[in-house]
């Protein structure tokens, strides 16, 4: 049985404190039934060091794109809709963490 492919898209504005626990988290969830083809993260305006500590990550599996102006949070998302062909997407906040490491398992299947 083929692996379904997952997309995370995580709309962002400002969000240094966290974002770096949040990639980690998603890095670190149990992939048996799945596989994290790619992060993409969409800066809105970003004027924090957002993009500065995604970028420092180094994994080819993230992508960012760094919104020189505030758009918005539909147009993140469009965004990320647009860069995807996985199986299946995943919208999150950027401000959030995910401490149960089969969370995506139990939010996919």
């Amino acid at each position: 049985m083929k692996k379904l492919t997952v997309t995370i898209g995580i709309p962002a504005y400002n969000e240094e404190t966290n974002i770096g626990f949040l990639i980690g988290d998603l890095l670190n969830q149990n992939q048996t039934n799945y596989s994290i083809e790619k992060i993409i993260i969409s800066s809105d305006g970003s004027t924090d060091k957002t993009t500065e500590i995604i970028r420092n990550l180094k994994n080819k599996r993230i992508l960012l794109f760094d919104n020189k102006k505030r758009e918005g949070i539909a147009v993140g998302q469009n965004r990320i809709i647009k860069n995807t062909n996985s199986d299946v997407l995943v919208l999150l906040d950027a401000d959030i963490r995910i401490r149960n490491p089969k969370f995506l398992e139990k939010l996919i299947f």
